[in-house]
């Protein structure tokens, strides 16, 4: 296992770093989800990047489908879970600032690993203006507490570089699936579908029940 991944057990192991569907390490002990039929979807990447755009859209176009669905954080269900961020954004934001990455992750070890994890990948000077033209830029999604440069502008260029790095490493690591978010949002929107309703009929194929909780 390389440094920094999260501790499992060996017939637990996969190359995303957890099996679907369990828990990342040690878990909460009253609590067994080994059998549980729901499916976790996450959605990640820094501010701007469209993530709460994807997450309505797919909640939109599975209910058609006939799929319940929850938008939410960390947790657990029987329908489909579209998760809005996930550990990822704690791991990234802690290791840029220099914490321990094998402390972090067994910290996060709780977690329940995803089914599928997205990565909507965009380059720094896209994300600039795309922040720029929508809220502006905050304090601390400008990594100001950091002191990486004279002013909010500099800052937040000094601190989403390095946030981009560290996404960069975990794909990998993670087994992300990476998508180009500096795409128009139907063309983000297609590629998720085709990818979500391959895995969810491979699941169903799979799977003595549905996959997830479905109105007939």
């Amino acid at each position: 296992m390389t440094s920094g991944s999260m501790s499992l057990p060996e017939d637990t192991q996969t190359d995303g770093g957890g099996k679907p569907g369990h828990y990342y390490s040690y878990g909460i002990p009253y609590l067994s989800i080994g059998n549980y039929p729901g499916k976790l979807i996450a959605i990640e990447g820094t501010d701007g990047v469209g993530r709460s755009t994807q997450i309505t859209l797919l909640r939109e176009w599975l209910e058609v489908q006939g799929y319940g669905v929850i938008e939410t954080g960390w947790t657990r269900s029987e329908l489909i879970v579209l998760s809005d961020r996930y550990i990822f954004t704690a791991l990234a934001r802690a290791g840029i600032r220099g914490v321990d990455r094998t402390w972090i992750r067994n910290l996060y070890g709780f977690g329940i690993a995803p089914h599928l994890v997205f990565y909507l990948r965009i380059d720094e000077k896209t994300l600039i203006r795309r922040v720029l033209q929508s809220r502006g830029m905050d304090y601390w999604e400008s990594g100001m507490d950091m002191k990486l440069g004279d002013d909010i502008y500099e800052s937040f260029r000094a601190y989403q570089r390095q946030l981009l790095k560290e996404y960069a490493s975990m794909s990998e690591e993670f087994g992300f699936r990476v998508l180009d978010a500096r795409r128009k949002v139907d063309v983000i929107q297609d590629e998720l579908r085709r990818q979500i309703a391959a895995f969810l009929a491979e699941s169903d194929t799979l799977s003595p029940g549905p996959a997830a909780v479905r109105a007939e």
